[in-house]
């Protein structure tokens, strides 16, 4: 990466707060995303994608504690000196149910023209011009008529482009978007996803897009970061990591992925499944469903390794053992 980072993230760990001593959940994430970068973070659920996120945001619950480095365009948000408030201001992020995210005894306009007035400080009257200006720029019809709209009255792929206009509101030079498309079916989870790719570009800011979808990471991230049980498995570009992974996980997750033209046999996958928190073994999180594991594997966390455009956290990546 040429250019300084968007967004810097250095040995990130998110811990459960208990009587009986801390339970990590995510532990020494470290990734880059430089200025309009489309970064997806993948794994199945309970891999630690979205507490990773709210900590980046400083949304965590109160019994949840972030502790390592992180920095939006040089000012922390997690750390020594952090004033995630402060720091956020250059981010935004949009969730997986829209409708649960919006308020739904409020309009559409009430919402968006608060969080303008509230950020940019606009006028009502200007408030009002930029929030019929942003549900336009997001593609929904009519947009004035909408101002006046509740979130029930809209489908779920229209209150996505509402959360999006929302996240646009505050110029975020970093746009989260958690697993945004999940709940849309095919045809909208293309227009969404076509949406954020034309903003990103438009408007240069860069994504960090959270999926358990390697169909949509591999069309839409220029790097992607694997993550199993709380930690990075593999990081890269998204050519590289598609077309030689090196880490048994990503070669299994991407060995069950259906494609085009292929003869009709059963998909392998993955025996077992993510381990909960406090469950993790003590060495490689993958050993439990690793066919290759070994000895070292059970009993010593692998280091990342490898090329600065791709590297891995496996004893015996892929090349090794194919």
């Amino acid at each position: 990466m040429t250019q300084a980072p968007i967004l810097d993230v250095r040995d990130l760990s998110v811990a459960l707060l208990s009587s009986t001593g801390n339970l990590p959940i995510v532990e020494d994430l470290s990734f880059e995303i430089g200025p309009g970068e489309f970064f997806a973070l993948v794994g199945e659920s309970g891999s630690g994608k979205s507490v990773s996120c709210l900590a980046l945001m400083g949304l965590l619950a109160s019994h949840l504690q972030a502790r390592g480095h992180a920095a939006l365009c040089g000012r922390a948000l997690v750390g020594d000196g952090a004033d995630p408030r402060r720091a956020r201001s250059g981010a935004a992020m949009i969730f997986q149910h829209a409708t649960q995210s919006l308020n739904p005894v409020r309009s559409i306009g009430f919402q968006l023209m608060e969080t303008l007035r509230t950020v940019r400080r606009e006028a009502r009257s200007t408030a009002k011009s930029s929030a019929i200006g942003l549900l336009a720029e997001v593609g929904l019809a009519n947009p004035e008529r909408l101002l006046a709209a509740y979130p029930h009255q809209l489908s779920g792929g229209m209150n996505q482009r509402v959360m999006i206009a929302l996240a646009l509101a505050v110029e975020p030079t970093l746009l989260i978007a958690d697993e945004p498309t999940s709940s849309l079916d095919v045809t909208m989870q293309a227009q969404i996803l076509d949406l954020l790719d034309k903003l990103r570009r438009d408007r240069g800011m860069a994504v960090l897009f959270v999926t358990h979808d390697l169909a949509v990471a591999a069309e839409r991230a220029d790097r992607i970061g694997v993550l199993y049980a709380g930690r990075l498995v593999e990081l890269g570009d998204t050519q590289d990591v598609f077309s030689k992974p090196l880490h048994r996980y990503t070669a299994g997750l991407l060995a069950s992925m259906p494609r085009f033209g292929a003869p009709e046999t059963r998909l392998p996958a993955l025996a077992g499944s993510v381990p909960l928190p406090g469950a993790w073994p003590s060495g490689c999180g993958f050993a439990p469903r690793c066919v290759a594991a070994t000895d070292s594997c059970r009993a010593v966390h692998p280091a990342f390794r490898g090329e600065p455009s791709h590297r891995y956290a496996c004893h015996h990546p892929v090349r090794q053992l194919a």
